[in-house]
């Protein structure tokens, strides 16, 4: 028995489309045999048989009359139900940061070590890493002395993977033999095409974000 085609033209699996002589398309049940189909006139777009219409029908091998009942959308092929998706909006802060593009705080940076907590509030502010920056926080551990600080400061946190999804997870700090020295904790948003981040100051003077 044949079966429809990956886009169904019916709620009605039994119902396929079939092309017709004139243009066109119809979808009708399939659940009729060949041997009761008559062929279409030698013109090959007519049918003299009343009520049929010509269509192509692969599992005959030939164009056939095919009743037109069996293509009625009410009782034999209703239309297939429509399906909608819906992107989840986004939150405010993916068009609501700041945008910092700091050269001296991507990972590759020897620069002169610089103090985060003059940067950041105590409340978290949303930021956007870009540029020069990179385009997202350090997510392994950091060596001392890189991306402008002593205390270099890395996500260890899971990271959101929806569009508009928020999670929290905590930033350690690489120093000495401890590669989690200091912590503190920070929030990421994915905002489809890049992500922000809820900063704020950071425990010590010498610890800054480091960014990839």
């Amino acid at each position: 028995m044949p079966r429809p085609s990956d886009v169904p033209c019916s709620r009605n699996y039994d119902c396929e489309c079939y092309s017709m002589a004139m243009g066109g398309t119809i979808c009708a049940n399939s659940l009729i045999s060949c041997l009761d189909l008559t062929s279409c006139n030698p013109d090959g777009v007519t049918c003299s048989q009343p009520n049929t219409i010509c269509v192509t029908n692969t599992r005959c091998h030939r164009r056939v009359c095919y009743p037109i009942i069996m293509a009625d959308s009410q009782t034999q092929c209703p239309p297939p139900e429509r399906i909608t998706t819906t992107e989840t909006p986004l939150p405010p802060q993916c068009w609501n940061y700041t945008l910092n593009t700091d050269e001296t705080r991507h990972v590759n940076s020897l620069s002169t070590p610089k103090c985060d907590p003059n940067e950041f509030p105590y409340s978290p502010k949303w930021v956007r890493f870009s540029g020069a920056a990179g385009t997202m926080m350090a997510t392994s551990v950091v060596p001392p002395n890189r991306c402008g600080a002593y205390y270099t400061g890395y996500y260890t946190g899971s990271m959101p993977t929806q569009p508009g999804e928020t999670v929290t997870g905590q930033v350690c700090y690489n120093w000495s033999t401890s590669t989690c020295y200091m912590s503190n904790m920070i929030s990421v948003t994915n905002c489809k095409d890049f992500f922000v981040y809820a900063l704020s100051k950071p425990p010590n003077c010498s610890g800054r974000y480091c960014t990839v």
